[in-house]
């Protein structure tokens, strides 16, 4: 409650009044979900921010009706009375949704009213005592508040209350603050994560030995503690792992990998570049069914990554057994029917059409990848396939109502209609399409004619340049297409589309365009983006870069860390992880610093960190030695100890000889 309390720029208790269109219904025909609405409040109290507005109406706007039925905004009840409501500033003039939240219970208005005073107090020391005094008297809301500003401290100086408050606490509490200490990464907070080890709580233990593993390898006190916890058997492979590069024998290795399944063997032979024992053990996977669905699945995509040839027959056979088993809420899962269509269309066979006939009839608001996938797949089986299909989706279109509106799903069924059937076809199925989807076909019609045999390319370019007629979806189609095709013709357009998030509901596959196309040109046009003003339009160009570059990624993370506005940095954070050297992290440390480091994206920064340390063999001292050498180190020391002893022995026994009698 206190982020949203800080944030906001007015806070007021509030009766709701119900919601107006802003424009012409008309206006907005085939994409009546993006019309505008204004939502009326009147204030009868303001808790923060300008008290003049008391009795007054103000209008909330936002740029399209969708929102109202979705949990992903601050949801403000229609006539709901005596409403706390809070906006974030510039509300006045914002045309998105500008609540940060709502809180409509009692119960939460009284908090909220107690926690307005509390956040404004100054210095934080002062602060923390008084959410430390409510969170004693076991208010639920000022519990939470109080965990969420420890968890947010500005000044190192109240560490203490974290370390102090920790043996006072019951596990609940004390599993968060075990997490909490860990994240910050303060050399501190080791004593009290040691003897959180010894909790007789298995999740406060158990996320103890993650935070010091992960967060502070090497640090004085673990080895002992975790000795004397080893044998708890919800510690023993965690342990394991630890002892893992200090005493590296075939029982410790044995005990932190834990048992063998097949999946990761089937990923080691990959790996170790045994491709043809690798696709064999994917196969067996795939045919297994005592494996999870997910795992089947998966193992059916690494089988189609496959070198050249290799036969699809048994993989086919024994995917399309496996969709007979697929349950409700994985065939609504968009990601997911994206891979199927992505794995079907790899396979290109006629048994497949059952299986893509099924995708294309899902119209969900997701599923925009998948059934552009799932077309482009019969396209490539053949001419009779294609008929087929048409003449289903026709069917279908057929049985719909007239004029429902394109967000139930008429818009995809005309763009697999134009994408599926030749000229004639479609111009004899167009009377049906209007008189089924009106506007909705009127705005597609620029691309009738895309399935003619000549440069495709070329045509779907053309059909760019008239982007204000044609809907958002359909654009988003004309772009995938021209990404399989790998026209570079169209790769300005496609880095400016990473500019407007409005061609497609996952802004992401703008990245898988342009990684598909690939080249120095994208890049070039690519690095022009990292200085962008939008923080969407830098992240997804710093995905493209990072995939395009490979292995070449970690200069331009460096670069991104190294300056300031400039890329995305949780992403660069994230390629140091997987890329960096030892010597980067002279530059990750004081970046991860909790206190004087990169706040704002301090978790990415400790696991670049970790998992740096992880893949060198590194702890918080350098490299690990292990306990063998450390072994072997003591005996040296011990024998040249020893020989200069005994040479000093010597030295004295011949001084003696010589001296005169």
């Amino acid at each position: 409650m206190g982020y949203y309390i800080i944030r906001a720029e007015l806070i007021v208790i509030a009766d709701a009044g119900k919601p107006e269109w802003d424009g012409n219904p008309a206006d907005f025909a085939w994409e009546i979900h993006r019309m505008p609405v204004r939502f009326p409040i009147t204030v009868r109290e303001v808790l923060k921010g300008d008290g003049g507005l008391v009795g007054q109406d103000i209008v909330l706007r936002h740029e399209q009706v969708a929102f109202l039925g979705s949990k992903g905004f601050a949801y403000i009840p229609p006539d709901a009375r005596g409403v706390a409501v809070l906006l974030e500033p510039g509300w006045k003039e914002a045309r998105a949704w500008p609540v940060l939240e709502v809180y409509r219970t009692s119960e939460e208005i009284a908090a909220l009213r107690t926690l307005v005073g509390i956040c404004a107090i100054e210095p934080e020391r002062d602060r923390l005592i008084r959410l430390q005094a409510l969170h004693a008297a076991g208010n639920p809301i000022f519990r939470e508040e109080f965990i969420a500003q420890l968890r947010d401290m500005r000044d190192p100086a109240n560490f203490h209350f974290l370390t102090d408050l920790y043996p006072t606490m019951d596990p609940k509490d004390q599993l968060e603050l075990v997490e909490i200490i860990g994240w910050i990464g303060d050399l501190r907070g080791v004593p009290t994560l040691l003897e959180a080890v010894n909790s007789p709580d298995p999740k406060v233990s158990q996320t103890a030995v993650y935070q010091l593993t992960t967060y502070y390898p090497g640090a004085h006190g673990i080895v002992e503690v975790f000795e004397k916890n080893q044998g708890r058997e919800h510690l023993t492979r965690a342990v394991a792992g630890y002892f893992a590069h200090r005493r590296p024998t075939l029982e410790v290795k044995t005990l932190a990998e834990g048992p063998e399944t097949a999946w990761r063997r089937a990923c080691q032979l990959r790996d170790a570049g045994k491709t043809d024992e690798a696709q064999a053990a994917f196969l067996d996977i795939l045919k297994d069914e005592r494996e999870p669905y997910r795992i089947r699945a998966l193992a059916a995509t690494k089988l189609t990554e496959r070198p050249a040839g290799i036969s699809m027959d048994p993989i086919r056979a024994a995917f399309l057994a496996l969709l007979a088993h697929e349950d409700d809420a994985t065939a609504h899962d968009g990601h997911h029917r994206a891979e199927v269509a992505r794995i079907l269309r790899s396979l290109r066979h006629p048994e497949c059409l059952p299986a893509l006939l099924r995708i294309l009839d899902t119209t969900g608001e997701f599923h925009a990848e998948a059934a552009y996938l799932a077309t482009m797949a019969v396209r490539e089986i053949g001419d009779d396939a294609r008929r087929e299909v048409f003449a289903h989706i026709l069917g279908r279109l057929k049985a719909a109502p007239a004029q429902v509106p394109v967000a139930e799903g008429h818009l995809r069924y005309l763009l697999e209609l134009l994408w599926l059937g030749d000229v004639g076809a479609v111009a004899e199925a167009e009377p049906l399409m209007r008189a089924r989807c009106g506007d909705a076909w009127e705005s597609l019609r620029p691309l009738m004619g895309i399935s003619r045999g000549e440069d495709e390319g070329r045509i779907l370019q053309g059909r760019l340049e008239q982007r204000q007629t044609i809907p958002n979806e359909g654009l988003g189609w004309v772009l995938m297409r021209l990404r399989d095709l790998r026209d570079r013709r169209v790769i300005r357009e496609l880095v400016a589309s990473l500019r407007d998030e409005r061609y497609r509901a996952d802004p992401h596959l703008f990245v898988v365009d342009l990684v598909t196309i690939g080249g120095p040109e994208v890049e070039e046009e690519l690095m022009s983006l990292l200085s962008d003003k939008s923080p969407g339009t830098r992240s997804r160009a710093t995905d493209a870069l990072f995939l395009i570059q490979g292995d070449r990624a970690r200069g331009l993370a460096r670069r991104i860390l190294s300056k300031g506005d400039f890329g995305d940095r949780m992403r660069a954070y994230h390629v140091m992880g997987r890329l960096g050297t030892a010597e980067d992290l002279d530059l990750l440390l004081p970046l991860a610093d909790f206190w004087t480091g990169d706040r704002e994206n301090h978790h990415w920064g400790m696991s670049a960190v970790a998992s740096i340390r992880e893949r060198l063999g590194l702890d918080i001292h350098g490299t690990i030695r292990p306990a063998s050498w450390r072994f072997a180190r003591a005996m040296i020391w011990i024998g040249a100890g020893l020989l200069v002893v005994v040479a000093s022995i010597l030295t004295r026994a011949l001084a003696i000889r010589s001296a005169p009698r």
